[in-house]
């Protein structure tokens, strides 16, 4: 899985275990809902600026939105 993917996939779980609509967590993260969609479907590429906006808006830690996230040294 690609880590955007990743990074999506917890966004989305801590959004809908607070019952959260990506229109409220936009309104609340001041971003449009169209980018929320994206970053959830791993579309988006993004800064650590918004990943903390992200966070906020959920109250909660960044570190939560980035569990399960790999680092490949290989490459």
């Amino acid at each position: 899985m690609k880590v955007t993917e990743r990074i999506g996939r917890n966004i989305r779980v801590m959004r809908t275990e607070r019952a959260m609509t990506q229109e409220s967590l936009a309104d609340l993260a001041a971003l449009d809902a169209t980018y929320i969609s994206g970053i959830e479907l791993g579309k988006h590429n993004i800064t650590l600026a918004t990943l903390l906006k992200i966070a906020k808006a959920l109250k909660c830690d960044i570190s939560v939105l980035l569990r399960g996230v790999k680092t490949d040294f290989s490459k």
